[in-house]
């Protein structure tokens, strides 16, 4: 797993407060990537919460039950996510 990449990304979502790091064990042994994570998501439905776009199993996996945290996940996920779909359309 990349986890070196992970921890980095948990830090960045709360400005390195460090609030995310109790995801990064299950988040290692879970995924081996953020390709493999951001295969998870969804197209983002018009009208409804972005923290429906994650496949909510990656949210029981993870132990993620805050709904804050739920939502600044899925935000920082689904951007992962579309950024990883426009490189791939780029080198197409």
């Amino acid at each position: 797993a990349d986890e070196w990449g992970f921890k980095s990304w948990l830090l960045e979502l709360d400005g390195g407060r460090g609030g995310f790091l109790q995801y990064l064990d299950s988040l290692s042994k879970e995924f081996d990537s953020f390709a493999e994570l951001s295969a998870a998501v969804s197209p983002v439905v018009s009208g409804e919460s972005i923290v429906k776009a994650v496949d909510p199993v990656v949210y029981d996996v993870l132990g993620i039950h805050s709904a804050g945290h739920r939502l600044v996940f899925a935000r920082a996920l689904v951007k992962i996510a579309r950024e990883r779909e426009g490189a791939l359309a780029d080198a197409g």
